[in-house]
């Protein structure tokens, strides 16, 4: 028991052995304010000396009295015996600290020369450098306090140690979870502040730095946000007040997007430019210039816009999509010089659009209620929250991508899994009929298909005594029929063939991604089956990255993670009707992957997975929260921060 009196000695040592190299270290000469020392390095000495200070006071405490060592030992006992915390501290005090310590020894010791540090942080090493230098003493001084518990731990609790049940994966497992995504996500705000170029030298990464001042501004937008969270957080999780928590988190919603704009000092304006300053706007400028009908359009599809930049890849029905949307804000035929209606649609979007976006609060939160309900307790009130702060849905305002896609994908999967527990051929027919219509408005609906193919597979698998195999293909029957009937109506009516649409579109992409974009020149031929693999694989790893980045690694990491479990659960022969659905995601997101169709710009492209990224985050969250309830309020606080970050720092703009 005694040990613990002199770890704090040892301790009060370490943090005197901090403030005297800290002390010794000189300051730039230019910064010197008082005894040669600059305000950062006084300010820097200030908080050594008081954590030395505590250590001290912390010291002569527990040599008083044993009944203060007692005191300290049954505080000890009871997280980590009573609440089985003791693998988990042993692991947290162990790694965290040694991971601290490897990254400040990797910027330490790499050479103050641009050849040593050019290909990782061209821009910002030397002032990473200096502040490493700087804070070293403190940062080993932590990391030391850290280690040298952990190894106290290990020696009192030796018996302890030695039990399997100690480090049994249930026990530990959330614990090593949060530590993963808190270490992940912490290294992302490294890169993200200190420019760090690890993203950013894959040819494929398309974001680029971009580096945005922070205001005051920034401080009235965070307290907005953390009133709005607190109250929402209380009305719906507390005291499950439902229709007005999700109003809460809807307004919350809409004023992270509008909070975007806010810090940029523009407000709505300041939204409006971030999409109407992308190549984007072309859609809307094409429609603020089109004289015919959207029937015409349809049909002269190829004609009027098949060799267009950003329509060439598009199917008819997105540009319908805004015609329509300019046709209902200007009248038809229009009334207006092509310039009015440009401003007067844009307004129309620019307030609307986040508006529409955040219907999938309601939509989210009716889905999981109506189809995930097996043990998911308070799961369909997290996970409006947790979409709402990822940060390409706060960044993306204006896209399709962002405020229409989620909403028409989830509406599909809801459609699929009705029709097909519903086991009716005239369901499935009108699902076929919706399927490709989804597909006509965009090709990112494609995965639709797919994902009713799993889902029907695994339906008929689960439940195989109770549904006939010969039901299960009548109904895939009726897909197929559905949607071949919508097929030849729009080929006969309105010109529109889907494969030669697609096969232009898939070509294109495939050239600009894996060739164009990493300044290659594409091939005459299709590649062999070795390179295309190799790509695929290539185009796996950014594009995952890509979309955890833009999500937020504690959202994709938990998606990840419950992926796995139901993995093992399916296997094992044990899953739910609820899993089922959540397994169908899973398979058809792996399936997403290595179709390899696309490269790089998925923080855009895959939005329309954020929905069945935040189920199954929100599930795996739950779990984590029932076991250290601040779990789930440090995944919101992750995700907030890294939205800040991601606008001051990389911005995802177009």
């Amino acid at each position: 028991m005694k040990r613990i009196r002199w770890l704090l000695i040892l301790f009060c040592a370490e943090g005197l052995f901090a403030f005297f190299w800290t002390f010794i270290t000189p300051s730039e000469s230019r910064n010197a304010v008082l005894l040669g020392f600059s305000r950062e390095r006084i300010l820097l000495l200030i908080f050594i000396s008081m954590l030395g200070a505590a250590m001290m006071g912390a010291a002569i405490w527990a040599w008083r009295s044993e009944l203060h060592l007692e005191f300290i030992h049954k505080i000890f006992d009871r997280l980590c015996l009573e609440e089985k915390q003791l693998g988990s501290a042993i692991i947290h005090l162990i790694i965290i600290p040694l991971a601290i310590i490897t990254a400040a020894l990797k910027v330490y010791l790499t050479p103050l020369e641009f050849d040593a540090y050019q290909n990782w942080a061209p821009d910002t090493f030397p002032f990473l450098y200096t502040l490493t230098r700087a804070l070293l003493p403190l940062l080993l001084f932590v990391s030391l306090i850290g280690i040298e518990l952990g190894t106290y731990l290990i020696i009192h609790y030796w018996r302890a140690v030695t039990k399997s049940e100690t480090w049994s994966i249930k026990i530990i497992g959330p614990s090593l979870a949060i530590m993963l995504i808190t270490l992940i996500t912490v290294f992302q705000w490294l890169i993200l502040v200190f420019q760090l170029r690890f993203f950013v030298n894959n040819p494929a990464w398309y974001w680029k730095f971009e580096l945005l001042p922070f205001t005051w501004r920034d401080l009235w937008f965070t307290l907005g946000v953390l009133i709005l969270s607190v109250v929402a957080y209380w009305i719906l999780i507390i005291r499950h007040r439902i229709v007005l928590g999700l109003i809460l988190i809807f307004l919350l919603g809409w004023f992270l997007q509008m909070g975007v704009g806010f810090m940029a000092g523009g407000g709505f304006a300041s939204v409006q430019e971030r999409y109407f300053s992308s190549y984007h706007k072309t859609y809307l400028v094409k429609a603020s210039q089109n004289r015919l009908s959207i029937l015409e359009n349809m049909q002269r599809y190829e004609e009027l816009y098949g060799w267009r930049t950003f329509t060439n890849t598009k199917p008819p029905g997105l540009m319908a999509f805004y015609i329509g949307i300019e046709e209902l804000t200007n009248g038809y035929p229009p009334l207006y010089a092509d310039n009015v209606r440009l401003e007067r649609v844009s307004q129309i979007v620019t307030y609307g659009f986040p508006v529409i976006a955040m219907l999938m609060v309601f939509l989210i939160y009716a889905f999981a209620k109506r189809f995930l309900q097996d043990g998911a307790g308070s799961i369909p009130t997290i996970i409006p929250f947790l979409y709402i702060f990822s940060p390409n849905i706060v960044l993306f305002s204006l896209f399709p991508d962002q405020a229409i896609y989620p909403l028409v994908f989830l509406i599909g999967v809801w459609f699929i899994v009705t029709a097909i527990q519903h086991q009716s051929f005239t369901w499935a027919l009108l699902l076929g009929i919706f399927l490709y219509g989804a597909v006509f408005f965009s090709f990112t609906m494609l995965p639709l298909y797919l994902f009713a193919g799993i889902y029907l597979t695994l339906h008929y698998c689960s439940n195989r005594n109770a549904r006939q195999l010969k039901k299960q293909i009548m109904i895939a029957i009726g897909i197929g029929v559905g949607t071949l009937l919508l097929y030849f109506i729009f080929l006969a009516f309105l010109n529109y063939d889907f494969f030669s649409r697609f096969t232009r579109t898939v070509t294109i992409n495939h050239n600009f991604d894996f060739y164009l974009r990493v300044g290659r020149q594409p091939p005459g031929s299709p590649e062999p089956l070795s390179i295309r693999l190799q790509q695929i694989a290539a185009a796996a790893w950014v594009n995952n990255l890509d979309f955890a980045a833009a999500i937020g690694f504690p959202i994709y990491i938990l998606f990840v993670i419950h992926g796995i479990r139901l993995l093992i659960r399916l296997f094992r022969g044990e899953t739910t009707s609820s899993d089922t659905i959540l397994v169908s995601f899973f398979f058809s997101f792996i399936a997403l992957n290595l179709a390899g169709t696309a490269q790089g710009e998925t923080a855009r492209l895959w939005m329309f997975w954020i929905p069945a990224m935040v189920i199954f985050a929100s599930y795996e969250a739950g779990r984590y929260a029932r076991k250290n309830s601040p779990a789930l309020l440090w995944f919101f606080i992750m995700q907030f921060i890294t939205i800040l970050l991601t606008y001051h720092f990389q911005d995802l703009r177009m």
